[in-house]
């Protein structure tokens, strides 16, 4: 069994065994780096990001949805994208609430992601990665992932992820 698969598996069946997101873990920390845009409720069970250009880069010291919690992103339109890198370094994000959007949602974190069984994910188009792209060639629309995350990262879906027609979803 390759590192990476068996990693994979230990990962899941603890994750799974002790449940996905602690009561109240929230994305916290954020630190907006491009483009425009506010975060209210940062640390509590709802954080909305109310976007004002059609990209923006959020970096967050981490980017969890815990169960019964959400994510709101309110975005100029259905092309419009924030890009949420977790700087932390504090292990994988654990969503199992809730992330909506009218526009793109992409979260990079190099640790790895798992989408528990109460996730949901409803947007025009959602990207979950562990590779990371520079700031200057994601405001240029140059969607260059060339910067590797951790080569044991993974990223685990046990939840409902659903792009609006004409969308992706791509983990």
């Amino acid at each position: 069994m390759s590192v990476r698969l068996r990693n994979l598996f230990m990962t899941s069946a603890a994750l799974l065994a002790l449940g996905v997101a602690p009561g109240g873990a929230q994305p916290t920390g954020p630190n907006i780096v491009g483009g425009n845009a506010t975060v209210s409720g940062a640390g509590t069970n709802s954080v909305i990001v109310n976007q004002t250009s059609d990209r923006a880069i959020i970096n967050w010291n981490t980017f969890n949805v815990s169960t019964g919690g959400s994510a709101t992103f309110n975005q100029p339109g259905s092309s419009s994208i924030t890009l949420n890198r977790v700087t932390g370094g504090l292990g994988p994000s654990k969503i199992d609430g809730t992330i909506t959007a009218n526009g793109r949602v992409f979260i990079i974190n190099r640790d790895g992601m798992l989408f528990g069984r109460n996730a949901v994910i409803n947007t025009a188009g959602f990207l979950a990665t562990t590779s990371d792209i520079r700031n200057a060639d994601f405001m240029a629309g140059r969607m260059n992932f060339n910067i590797p995350g951790r080569p044991d990262a993974s990223i685990v879906n046990f939840g409902n992820i659903t792009a609006s027609s004409g969308g992706f979803a791509a983990l």
